[in-house]
């Protein structure tokens, strides 16, 4: 195999799992050592920067980081990262004089977004800084989009919404509310410079089943009830409530069912069985890499004869700075890399000796699959990469399992010559934020 590229942006990226497995890539072991340290608003706006609502996501994210999560190899549950965002809104400073600014000089260009989204509001917030003018057209009252007419307040409440949409209305966008977009031809010939359609998907799925027809007046499209419950157009239903569907949906209908008077609703179906250096001095680190053993920490919650009665009372009560903390420090500081340097290394096999995961090899080079099969723990997970390393003086190379590594950095501890280090990788993959008006930066390790 030929050596590892680390100068790759992807090949550290790939690493970090949670990272690479968010869509928005935003770095989670970076805001959770943050909120470790206690300081929160830093967190939130690492995250703003990433992914705009983070108050909002901390409550009602599918959270694809958590499966990913690392930690998750060595005991049973993961991270609670997405718990962990919400600790960042919750505990913040006040914020608005770190956030961008409306430009103070337009540049002559006018945006048209349909919908008033997360998608608009998104394109709202990396276009205003810039000085163009943007404006938003929105069928409903307010702005939000699905976050405020299809999430319930027991899992979103309204006033989170209101601070984390203010932030980009505070930008000062044209939000044109009650106006639907029936033509784009007539949009079109508005003279805009580019015309953005998020009006998103909230349309659910239909089953023509026999009896359909004849008792519509009693069987709803969950996403439409829903809107209508958030309207108050719906304000109590029936003791007896089936509800089909095992996913969000289906999930924020059989609470919301049990806050209006539903007695007896189904929840939901069965499971199937189915680089900058850290080191400060010797043996002196810049983050804490002791491993927690903690067991991942529960959210509090308030108490269910107060949710039930109120559809508007959030159950969730979040983290406090205490659980937030013990939770932070289950977190295995996967950006942390372990960096290998082939020319300081003297083969004396002390990293291999105290490895607790037996992922560092010193071996004969050779085809990836024949390498994989005969290292001290083969790497049976080939969707990780092998980091392999020049060859060495005695003419063999060194190869460890990224999938195996905790990041634990005992290796670089040990090393005599320093061939072993911990850098941080941070990848910025978006140029808005608080840093918009400074120019998009390749992704770099630091």
């Amino acid at each position: 195999m030929n050596p590892t590229d680390i100068g790759r942006p992807d090949y550290f990226h790939k690493v970090v799992d949670c990272q690479w497995a968010c869509p928005a890539h935003t770095p989670v072991p970076e805001y959770i050592r943050l909120i470790a340290a206690g300081h929160y608003s830093e967190a939130y706006l690492i995250n703003w920067r990433s992914n705009v609502f983070p108050g909002i996501l901390g409550r009602t994210c599918d959270r694809p980081c958590e499966p990913a999560c690392r930690r998750a190899r060595v005991e049973e549950q993961p991270v609670a990262i997405c718990r962990l965002k919400r600790v960042a809104a919750d505990y913040k400073d006040d914020i608005v004089d770190r956030l961008p600014k409306p430009a103070k000089q337009k540049n002559a260009r006018r945006i048209a977004c349909i919908g008033a989204g997360p998608a608009s509001l998104t394109v709202a917030r990396d276009l205003l800084p810039l000085g163009y003018h943007v404006v938003i057209y929105e069928a409903d009252p307010y702005a939000g989009g699905m976050i405020r007419t299809q999430i319930p307040r027991f899992r979103l409440p309204e006033m989170v919404i209101d601070e984390e949409i203010g932030y980009i209305l505070n930008l000062e966008p044209e939000l044109r509310v009650g106006e639907r977009v029936t033509s784009m031809r007539e949009l079109l010939a508005e003279g805009y410079d580019a015309i953005f359609v998020g009006c998103g998907a909230p349309r659910g799925r239909d089953l023509q089943l026999p009896g359909r027809t004849e008792a519509a007046a009693n069987i709803h499209i969950g996403i439409d009830w829903l809107s209508s419950v958030s309207f108050g157009h719906v304000e109590r239903i029936g003791k007896r409530v089936i509800v089909l569907g095992g996913g969000n949906t289906a999930m924020d209908c059989c609470r919301s069912s049990k806050r209006l008077g539903g007695e007896d609703v189904r929840r939901r179906p069965a499971p199937h069985v189915n680089l900058m250096s850290q080191k400060m001095g010797i043996h002196e680190w810049s983050y804490d890499n002791d491993i927690s053993t903690e067991k991942r920490n529960r959210v509090p919650l308030k108490d269910i004869k107060i949710t039930l009665k109120d559809i508007k009372v959030e159950v969730e009560l979040g983290f406090d700075p205490k659980a937030a903390f013990a939770e932070a420090q289950r977190c295995l500081n996967c950006d942390v890399q372990t960096v290998f340097a082939d020319k300081l290394c003297i083969e004396c096999d002390a990293c291999v000796d105290i490895c607790p995961m037996d992922c560092i090899n010193f071996t004969d080079n050779g085809e990836e699959r024949q390498l994989r099969a005969r290292l001290r723990a083969p790497a049976k997970n080939t969707t990780q990469d092998l980091y392999v390393s020049g060859t060495l003086k005695t003419g063999r190379i060194m190869v460890k399992d990224e999938d195996l590594c905790l990041h634990c950095g005992l290796c670089a501890e040990r090393c005599p010559t320093g061939a072993w280090d911990m850098q941080k990788f941070f990848l910025d993959m978006t140029h808005a934020g608080p840093a918009c008006r400074s120019k998009h930066k390749e992704p770099t390790i630091s």
